[in-house]
């Protein structure tokens, strides 16, 4: 759950928090899972409704969705970012509106309230957490 009495972040992070979920998109956009899953971090917290789960497994789960659908666009807009005290870790809260087009065309399309948990490492933030709220 995203913590709503954390901080609001600075502009260098939310510029920074910013960028990497748009590169983020912009790979799943571009049917780039290599480039989208340089974004995670080599364990994740929370993966939807599992915990401590491997990049590797999120890898499997994410080829599974690239495999079946030739579009996957998804749309990010209010964009809630919350930082921790440190500063190094960010609670990223966010509408998620996607149309995928799978099979012979078809569309599957719709929205959910999602969140994202980011780390600073080294100059860039990745993703230890995700799931819809």
């Amino acid at each position: 759950m995203i913590d709503t009495s954390a901080a609001p972040v600075d502009a260098t992070v939310r510029k920074e928090v910013m960028e990497a979920l748009n590169g983020w998109t912009e790979a799943m956009g571009h049917h780039d899972l290599d480039a989208y899953m340089s974004y995670y971090a080599g364990t994740l917290d929370a993966y939807y409704k599992r915990s401590n789960v491997s990049r590797a497994e999120v890898r499997a789960d994410k080829a599974r969705a690239f495999a079946r659908f030739a579009t996957l666009d998804i749309r990010m807009n209010d964009v809630q970012i919350k930082a921790d005290e440190s500063g190094g870790r960010v609670a990223v809260s966010y509408n998620k509106v996607y149309d995928l087009v799978g099979p012979e065309g078809r569309h599957f399309s719709g929205s959910a309230r999602s969140g994202l948990w980011l780390e600073k490492s080294g100059n860039r933030w990745l993703i230890t957490s995700e799931k819809d709220l």
